[in-house]
Order: C-alpha cells, then structure tokens, then sequence
C-alpha cells in the first residue's frame, strides 16, 4: 500500500522517467525465467565499478602446484607453476519495441505487456545463443550449386538455413562431416571444438543411447571435471527414454529438495536433465556448470522513451542497450556427442 500511496503522489514526468526502467526490469525477468544456457555460467559484475572492456579470470589449477614425497631441505619448484587466464571482453547489445497508438486503442488485450513479454522472450533467446556459441563456435558455409562440401568435425546442429528448400542434410562419419546441398545455399552450423573436454559421435546412427551419455560423462570426468548437467533436444528425449539401460529419475521424486534449473525434467546418471528447443538438434551436451565460465556485465539492460522518432506517426518507441558477455573459463569442463550418420532432418535449425 506504501508504494501505491507513493504512486499516487507522482507527477507525469516521474511516470515518463519510471515507465522505461519497469519495461528493462520485466525483460530482464522474462530473460531469467526463459534462460537455458545462460544460467550456467557464474555472474560477474566487477565491471559494473571498476569499468573497462574486458575481465582475466584463472584457469582451474592456475598457478597452484603441488609436490610430494620432498627430501629434507628440499623445496617447491616455482618453475613448476604455471599460470593460465581466459579473458571475457564485454559486447554491446540492444533491445527496441515499437507499438501502435491505433493497435492500443482497437484492441481490448493489453498490447503494450504482449510486446514487452515478446521482447523478454527475444531477448533470452538472443542472449542464450550468446551463451550457446561461447561453448560451440559456427562457421558458415556458401557453396554456389549441388555438393557436399567439408564441415568442422562433428556438426551438432544448423543454425541458419537461406534455401530450406535445398539444404539436404549432414553426414557425421567417425572422424569427419560434410554438409549435403542441392544448389546455391548460405548455411550456418555449430559444431564441436577439438578444444571441448569431449567431442565424440554416437555408436549408433541416427540416434542417441544411455551409453552414449555414459561415455560422454565419462570424457570429462578424465578431464578433472565433474559435469552435472545434460542438455538434449526435445526430439532427442524419446530416443534416452525408451533405452533399457537408461536410469531415468523424473524430477518430481525430488521435487522439493532444492531448486530445479529452468527445464530441468529429471536425472540420468546423475546429471540434471535440460530439455529445450535451444539445444542443437544432432547432439547432447554435458556440462560441468561449476567451471563452465562467467557472464561477465558492465552495464544492465536499460530502455529509455523515443520522444522524437515517433512524435508524428503515433507510435511509442523505446530502445535501450546492455554490455555484457559469456565466457568459457574452463574448455575441458563442457563436451558433447554429436548423432553419427547421414541426418535429413525437415526442420533443422535448433
């Protein structure tokens, strides 16, 4: 009631500077609830203070060495040590929503809290396709007639599509992929990097198995990590749900004895189960959320009212900009399995 009371006394130049930080506080809040990938890096808001353009943060085990079975007077090698950094630069990005006065005043649905949810659900998706490429670069590929052309080894999913009409498909083999054209085409693909702590295809075409999961598990825990999410497409899902082998623990069994990630549908082996269309539609990808890196920002998302662009058309703009980034710390703390054999997908993308 306090703060219905304070409303009240306000004038019209207050509403005009509050409305534009209620719209960046509610996309930002869509933004976290709709997040995938983007929750599992560690926030960072040093910038925020100190300013600058970029953050150093250390490797695990940087600088640290340890030595045993040392005789008497004998010390620890300080060329033993080594240290490793990876440095995470911050990136403008912008968010504008634009509404017609004739759209408000013809409808009885509140268009303006549609278009602001709209823009929180595009900015999420925006920002966990950042999150998403920090761990799985892309390349992009325009061949000019009917090929198959050479991709990055193994191909975990397409991004973009120019001509659906003729994008064929890809062909993961063991060691190599190729993507397959019918003509003219500009294709965009993720992949997995040689750097990633696993990088692996399935031991069955066409489809994903617990034991593929198993192993991936099992790369990065070579790796000294311990990953504790899995991440599949929906179209994935059914393929682990139906093998056997799989120990599948639905997230209601434990519902309660702490909070469950966004998408989090259960475990497997251990590993809290993300199931999202953001997921790349070839593969599965573990994670060690943990080590994975940082979100690093200097600056929140913050809109602000167009009191000229849309002075004569009768139309409200605001438009506002965040600087902030993802990083990946720790390469070795994310890895993937990529679906082996020639995948014709109808719907590619995601």
């Amino acid at each position: 009631m306090k703060d219905i009371f304070e409303l009240a006394t306000m004038g019209t130049a207050d509403v005009t500077v509050l409305t534009p930080k209620v719209i960046s506080a509610t996309i930002e809040e869509i933004r976290r609830s709709k997040r995938v990938f983007a929750q599992f890096y560690k926030a960072n808001r040093d910038l925020v203070n100190t300013g600058g353009t970029e953050i150093s943060f250390p490797k695990k085990k940087a600088g640290v060495v340890v030595s045993t079975n040392l005789s008497p007077g004998q010390g620890i090698s300080a060329s033993n040590i080594s240290y490793d950094a990876t440095t995470i630069k911050i990136a403008k990005h912008g968010v504008g929503i634009a509404i017609q006065g004739e759209a408000i005043r013809q409808v009885k649905r509140d268009i303006i809290a549609d278009n602001i949810k709209e823009a929180g659900e595009a900015y999420a998706d925006a920002m966990d396709t950042l999150a998403l490429e920090a761990m799985f670069p892309t390349v992009t590929v325009t061949p000019s007639g009917a090929s198959t052309i050479a991709a990055s080894f193994p191909v975990i999913g397409i991004k973009s599509v120019a001509d659906t009409s003729k994008f064929t498909g890809i062909i993961n083999y063991a060691s190599s992929s190729s993507i397959i054209v019918t003509g003219p085409n500009t294709i965009t693909y993720w992949y997995v990097p040689s750097t990633a702590g696993a990088r692996r295809v399935t031991a069955t075409e066409g489809s994903l198995s617990a034991k593929d999961i198993w192993q991936l598990r099992a790369d990065i825990i070579s790796q000294k990590f311990d990953p504790d999410v899995l991440i599949i497409n929906q179209r994935r899902l059914a393929e682990l749900f139906y093998d056997p082998a799989a120990k599948f623990l639905e997230a209601y069994a434990y519902r309660g004895a702490g909070p469950l990630l966004n998408g989090e549908i259960g475990q497997l082996f251990g590993l809290k189960v993300i199931v999202t269309d953001h997921c790349p539609i070839y593969g599965a990808i573990a994670i060690d959320s943990d080590e994975l890196g940082y979100h690093v920002v200097r600056k929140g998302l913050e809109l602000k009212r167009d009191e000229y662009t849309g002075a004569s058309m009768d139309v409200l703009y605001w438009w506002g900009f965040a600087e902030e980034n993802y990083g990946v710390v720790n390469e070795k703390a994310y890895g993937a399995v990529a679906i082996k054999g020639t995948l014709t997908e109808v719907n590619a993308t995601r």
